[in-house]
This record gives structure tokens, C-alpha cells and sequence, in this order.
């Protein structure tokens, strides 16, 4: 009974060679050796090599399929017991085509003879919006993986790494060497931090710059006052002058974040918004009416268009 090459690839006969080639990257990334240790993995993953082997060759594909026999397959003549050479993937590859090099390049980002550089790794750093203004030193407990006495092991690390003031949301450090070590003695991936600034309480940051909203009762806006407000690296007093209207934004110089690259700081905006009284007392209906009345009585001369030219 000749070997079904397309089920080892989990096809059917005729199957294009866009889908062979498909299907062997998914299965060859499933049963490999480095990543999948269960019982019968590394035949498994002998069996997809040699269906793809064959199944890629236009040639040797042609005849599989009308013979269900190859010249390299045993009892077939040619090379015998299918000829790949393969030794073991912590002994290397041999005889393969440049096809199959390819696909592990695909894989890999590399060629698959001989001694690999590691996988790099990622970690998600999640700081405050203050520790990213001001910038931090972090101790990361990472996994990777090492060289140990069964091949490559999961050993847990720490790293001491430095965050720059002004970074954002998608800022990628790179701690060099600090990644997987490759298989068979190869050089050590690398470890990307990937930044990830958690919202503020209150702050909404644009750039370099800090947006800060407060609400203030009318009777300020009208009278005036001073004000204090918060900022990343404490607080500051604003004077809110006598007439002031809703939307009004005033500027903090300097109050807001570091440029990543040194190129000066942001400033922090404030913008004022009308808090209205949802309930009132009696003493302050009886306010409120009499300054209706004067409102009254200081606007019956005016017509409609004046308080239109009035609020432009």
C-alpha cells in the first residue's frame, strides 16, 4: 500500500501547490520539535518533511500521483527510505531543496542549518501617565528561554531597564541579547518593551500636552477668584478674572510633558466649564429671584437682537 503523502499534510489528492505549501507551514509550525514535545511529534513532523518533499516537486508530485509511488520511495529504486537526510533538528538538515529552506525562512526569519539566533520577546509595560512625563527605572521578570541539560529550558529572569521621560502609548524599547537563546548554541534573540500608558483620572493627553477640565459655579466666573489646580508634578494657582466665560482656556507654560526626543516641554491647558446648582436652598431661590428681577428691569429696553450682538 503506497504512503498517503497528501494526509500527512491533512489534504486531499490534486490538492494546488498554494495549498500544499499552506498546509505544510501550518503543520510543520504545529508538530515541530522545539515546540511541540508530546509523543509522536518528531515522526509526525518527519512525515510532513517528506510529504512536502515530494508534493512540491512538480515532478516527483506528477508521478506520486499516478503511481502513488516516487524514485526515492522504498522499494522504488533511487535513493531509498526517502532520501531527506534528515538527522534530527538539534543534528541539523541535509538534502533538502532550496524550497524547503525557504519555508523555514518563512518560519524563522533565517535559514534552518546550523546554529539560530533566539526568538525576540515582548513584554507590555503598563506605567501612569505621571511615571511617563517623568520617566522611570523598572525591574521586568521575564521568561526566556535557555541553553540547559535537555535542550532549550524556560528559565525566569529579572532585567533592570530604564524608561525615558515623554514616551507614549507604542513606544518600543530594545534591551539587546535579552530575548530566547537559539537552538543548537546560537545567539540570544532580543526583548522588545512595548509601552502602554494606563488613562488618568482626570488629564487627557494631547502630545506634550495635558488637558485639564474644571467646572467652577457661575458666581465665580462672574465675580472672579483664584483658583488651584493640579498638575503632573503637583499643583498651581490660576486667577480666574471677573467675567470670565464657559469654554474659556487658560495655559499652564511648561506644565506639561517632557519631549521624547529633548525637544523642549508641552504645556498644560485648562479649560473652564459652568457648574450649575441642581438644588436650591430657599435663601438661595430668593437670591437668585431677586437678581432675575434686576436682569428683568435692566434688559426691558433691550431687544432680542441686543442679546444676540451681546453673546457674539
Amino acid at each position: 500500500m503506497s504512503e498517503d503523502l497528501y494526509g500527512h499534510l491533512g489534504l486531499s489528492k490534486g490538492a494546488s501547490e498554494s495549498e500544499i505549501k499552506k498546509a505544510y507551514r501550518q503543520m510543520a509550525r504545529k508538530y515541530h520539535p522545539d515546540v511541540n514535545k508530546e509523543p509522536g511529534a518528531d515522526q509526525k513532523f518527519k512525515d510532513i518533511q517528506k510529504a512536502y518533499g515530494i508534493l512540491s516537486d512538480p515532478q516527483k508530485k506528477a508521478q506520486y500521483d499516478q503511481f502513488g509511488v516516487t524514485d526515492d520511495s522504498p522499494g522504488a529504486g533511487g535513493f531509498g527510505g526517502g532520501g531527506f537526510g534528515f538527522e534530527g533538528f538539534n543534528q541539523g538538515f541535509g538534502g533538502f531543496s532550496d524550497s524547503f529552506d525557504d519555508i523555514f525562512d518563512v518560519f524563522f526569519g533565517r535559514g534552518a542549518r546550523g546554529p539560530r539566533r533566539g526568538d525576540d520577546l515582548q513584554y507590555d509595560l503598563h506605567i501612569s501617565l505621571e511615571d511617563a512625563a517623568t520617566g522611570l527605572k523598572k525591574q521586568l521578570d521575564i521568561f526566556h528561554m535557555v541553553p540547559g541539560s535537555n535542550g532549550l529550558e524556560k528559565q525566569r529572569k529579572k532585567i533592570d531597564i530604564s524608561i525615558p521621560a515623554g514616551v507614549d502609548t507604542g513606544v518600543k524599547l530594545r534591551v539587546s541579547g535579552e530575548g530566547n537563546h537559539g537552538p543548537q548554541g546560537g545567539p540570544p534573540g532580543d526583548l522588545y518593551v512595548v509601552v502602554r500608558v494606563k488613562p488618568h483620572e482626570y488629564f487627557v493627553r494631547d502630545e506634550n500636552n495635558i488637558i485639564l477640565e474644571v467646572g467652577l459655579p457661575f458666581t465665580q466666573l462672574v465675580l472672579g477668584a483664584e483658583i488651584e489646580v493640579p498638575t503632573l508634578d503637583g499643583k498651581s494657582s490660576i486667577k480666574i478674572p471677573a467675567g470670565t466665560q464657559a469654554d474659556t482656556v487658560f495655559r499652564l507654560k511648561g506644565k506639561g510633558i517632557q519631549d521624547l526626543r529633548g525637544y523642549g516641554q508641552g504645556d498644560q491647558f485648562v479649560k473652564i466649564r459652568v457648574e450649575l446648582p441642581k438644588k436650591l436652598s430657599s435663601k438661595e431661590k430668593d437670591l437668585f429671584n431677586q437678581l432675575a428681577d434686576l436682569e428683568d428691569k435692566k434688559n426691558k429696553k433691550s431687544s432680542i437682537f441686543d442679546f444676540i450682538k451681546r453673546s457674539k
